[in-house]
């Protein structure tokens, strides 16, 4: 329990009570001036905006936070660049310790801005960000998100943080952020009117994936599938939690390099999500419908088809017809563009803060991702050795910047650079 639990309790029932309805929202009103003002001291910023409920004047005080983007200028050196960042990450978390109400703050360069800005759904939805500071870098007319992009979004959504606030223990601020959650999940597929139940929200999410799905394109053969890998096992209480539960339709687990593999329960149309949840034998486990499982193997996910149709295992045996054709070049090709764009808002926290030695998979991620544009081969595997394998001076230089001891604003330069070549220079969808 958090020491601001019982604040926000009393937000949450006083929210609709005049003059409470107006006062909550004072928190955040404070909240995003004392940023204003920090974020003006920063010359580096080009331009910050709100994103989210925020931006669309939809917050629930108490449970909304106030997520936030700032944009720096292209081509700074990589000194420059890095104590910019740190100084701003800095600032920023001095900040949240006054004012609990903010969420995340991403950073990005110009640049990269425009790749976002008109990539997935939530690039896309740079339309509704509300401008705070700086010039506008926005620029044309809104385009609006394809129903894969929406589907992306609300999977994403679900798997991050639905499925991890309904393993927590029930509590009425637990339940608030669940309902709202689900709400936001089924608004994004399209459910008319949903009322805040998991339940509601998977349903909706189930079949957004299957209309996002197409048949039209042929299976890609190019797959290189590297060893090590091992084939996972569905232990007893896996398998008896399958038998007391009819409304599962199978267990399927899916081989990675760590060993554990991930587990994914399939449950038939119409099931009580919620009590399947709870009863989950697995905390890594995830609830996922029919459609919801091909799409996470398809599109979402495209290594994990290869890996569940060639190592995989099941319980019931039908997730292998569950799982359709694989996936086609089209399809590995968006996932692939998505999961690294979606990625680079993140990069800059893991090279300005403690885990920036831990950040080797992002340019890992870029050469790889690089390689499949260019070449038209899409590896799994270890992704180092598959790079020394086919790049040695590559690989030298990746593990040059990434040895212990390492000049860490080298180790910046280098990471943003690789990201820079594949977002900015190769990415041609």
């Amino acid at each position: 329990m958090s020491a601001l639990d019982p604040i926000i309790r009393l937000m949450l029932r006083t929210n609709d009570i005049w003059p409470f309805s107006r006062l909550n929202r004072l928190p955040y009103t404070a909240a995003l001036a004392a940023f204003k003002a920090v974020i003006g001291r920063h010359p580096a910023v080009l331009a910050a905006y709100t994103r989210h409920g925020l931006a669309r004047g939809d917050i629930i005080p108490g449970l909304s936070d106030i997520d936030l983007t700032v944009i720096l200028a292209d081509g700074m050196p990589a000194a420059d660049e890095m104590a910019a960042v740190s100084c701003l990450f800095a600032d920023y978390a001095r900040l949240q310790a006054a004012f609990p109400n903010l969420g995340e703050m991403e950073i990005l360069t110009e640049g990269e801005f425009r790749v976002w800005a008109g990539f997935g759904y939530r690039g896309k939805a740079t339309g509704d960000w509300m401008h705070i500071r700086g010039r506008d870098l926005r620029a044309g007319a809104r385009v609006g998100a394809s129903p894969i992009e929406r589907a992306d979004e609300a999977l994403m959504m679900y798997l991050d943080y639905l499925m991890l606030k309904a393993r927590m223990p029930q509590s009425p601020i637990i339940d608030a952020k669940i309902s709202r959650l689900s709400k936001k999940i089924a608004l994004l597929c399209g459910a008319p009117d949903p009322d805040g139940t998991i339940d509601v929200a998977m349903s909706a999410l189930d079949r957004a994936c299957g209309q996002a799905l197409s048949d039209e394109a042929l299976p890609f053969d190019g797959v290189v599938i590297s060893a090590g890998f091992e084939r996972p096992t569905l232990t007893p209480d896996i398998a008896e939690y399958c038998a007391l539960n009819d409304q599962v339709m199978d267990v399927a687990a899916v081989p990675d390099p760590a060993g554990h593999g991930s587990i994914l329960f399939i449950i038939a149309e119409g099931g009580d999500a919620a009590k399947l949840i709870g009863d989950f034998p697995k905390p890594y486990g995830f609830l996922v419908g029919p459609r919801m499982f091909r799409y996470i193997l398809t599109a979402r996910f495209p290594s994990y088809h290869y890996l569940f149709s060639s190592l995989g295992a099941s319980i019931r045996g039908k997730a292998e017809a569950l799982a359709g054709r694989p996936p086609s070049l089209a399809q590995i090709r968006y996932a692939t563009a998505f999961e690294a764009v979606r990625r680079a808002v993140l990069l800059r926290s893991y090279l300005a803060g403690s885990m920036m030695a831990e950040g080797i998979d992002y340019p890992l991620r870029y050469l790889m991702a690089k390689r499949l544009m260019e070449e038209g081969i899409y590896e799994i595997g270890d992704w180092l050795a598959i790079i020394g394998e086919h790049d040695k001076a590559a690989a030298a230089e990746l593990e040059r910047h990434y040895a212990l001891g390492a000049d860490p604003v080298q180790r910046y330069g280098y990471a943003r650079d690789t990201m820079h070549a594949f977002i900015c220079t190769a990415l041609d969808i």
